[in-house]
């Protein structure tokens, strides 16, 4: 019997993958086949024993702020294990295989939203932010501010609306830094073309919104709100106008937040529900490169001792000394290895996701009381988040 292997999808892959997709994640093979071809063929993998498909699954290559730096990422998606592969360790395989293939080609980070979380905790991945699904319902909207203009977006303001987001993302930890796959999942969408709009302070955007209309009950729509931005307050004041001018057509608009999501915080009243969230995840690649690529606070100083255990990447295991000074943060070799953790129980702290104190009352942190304070403030500020799935 042949050993299994792993490459790169080609266009005759593309009918049993959309297959296998369409069983794994409850669509049919005919609205998925289309997905691959926008994501991309080069960036699929399969695992395959005697041309039989084993299992797959597809890289999404952005970065993701931390500390208001990018740090490359290699984003997973699509992982799926046909029904007659499943028990034999094939998701893992693919999975351990992806993570040799994304550090290979330089990645520090790796993430992913879970259907399943055991197979990605055996490899390394942890919990490291949420994503909440908002609503409001447009009745509750007291807002009239028309000081700002609305504008329809055109191609060319692209670049600037791209920018106005790298802004906002900077402010927010674990926003992604979209390539042009996820910008095409905001503009062009499956299903009806949505309603993009610019919020405009004389000949500056200030804020942004992509509209697009769902379920419909009676005469009024429910508006799902595809991606939106507001750098000042006055443009958050005018994009919730907007929607408040929607009160005879709309029951509720609904979007992907997170706990310090600005629009919530300038509605009147506590209107605004969490509806649903879920959990995204990290894996931490290159412990040296991660630390010292993402962005730290100003003014704060200090050191840690970092022993970490990796079993698949032995190059991450320490002793190794993070020393952090205004802003930068550079890692070496030796010291005491008196912080002791894992890279999964790393992720969480990384991403400011979970405290040093609150790992090591889970047991995912080994420290002495005075490093677990050290690191609390060297890693601590806004909860991580991201509008995006990918």
């Amino acid at each position: 019997m042949a050993e299994p292997s792993i490459r790169i999808a080609t266009p005759e892959d593309v009918t049993i993958l959309s297959e296998n997709s369409a069983w794994a994640f409850g669509s049919t093979a005919a609205e998925i086949a289309p997905w691959f071809e926008r994501i991309g063929l080069e960036n699929i993998r399969l695992m395959t024993e005697n041309k039989r498909l084993l299992a797959q699954m597809a890289f999404v290559w952005m970065g993701q702020y931390v500390g208001g730096r990018s740090v490359p990422m290699a984003g997973v998606a699509a992982v799926a294990v046909p029904p007659d592969a499943r028990g034999y360790g094939a998701g893992t395989r693919i999975m351990q295989a992806a993570l040799r293939e994304a550090r290979a080609a330089g990645m520090p980070l790796s993430g992913l939203y879970p259907a399943t979380q055991p197979i990605y905790r055996s490899v390394g991945y942890e919990q490291a932010g949420t994503r909440w699904r908002m609503k409001v319902d447009a009745a509750k909207i007291d807002l009239k501010d028309h000081a700002l203009t609305i504008e329809p977006i055109r191609t060319s303001d692209e670049p600037a609306i791209a920018d106005v987001y790298r802004a906002k993302a900077r402010r927010h930890e674990g926003h992604l830094e979209r390539n042009e796959y996820m910008w095409r999942k905001i503009f062009k969408p499956k299903g009806e073309p949505p309603r993009p709009y610019k919020v405009m302070n004389g000949d500056r955007i200030e804020g942004y919104v992509v509209l697009s209309k769902q379920t419909r009950e009676g005469m009024k729509a429910d508006f799902n709100i595809l991606d939106m931005a507001s750098l000042t307050p006055a443009a958050g004041r005018r994009i919730l106008t907007l929607f408040a001018d929607h009160k005879s057509l709309a029951n509720e608009f609904i979007w992907w937040g997170g706990p310090d999501d600005p629009l919530q915080y300038q509605l009147r009243e506590q209107e605004a529900d969490i509806e649903a969230f879920m959990f995204w995840m990290l894996r931490i690649l290159d412990v040296p490169k991660a630390l010292e690529m993402r962005g730290w606070a100003p003014g704060r100083s200090g050191e840690l001792h970092l022993a970490v255990v990796d079993e698949l990447f032995p190059e991450n295991n320490g002793p190794w000394l993070l020393s952090v000074e205004d802003g930068r943060a550079q890692m070496t070799r030796g010291g005491r290895g008196s912080f002791k953790t894992t890279i999964r129980g790393l992720a969480p702290l990384y991403s400011g996701f979970l405290s040093a104190g609150v790992l090591a009352s889970i047991g995912w942190i080994e420290a002495p009381e005075d490093e677990i304070r050290m690191a609390g403030a060297l890693f601590s500020g806004p909860a991580p988040w991201m509008p995006d799935m990918y």
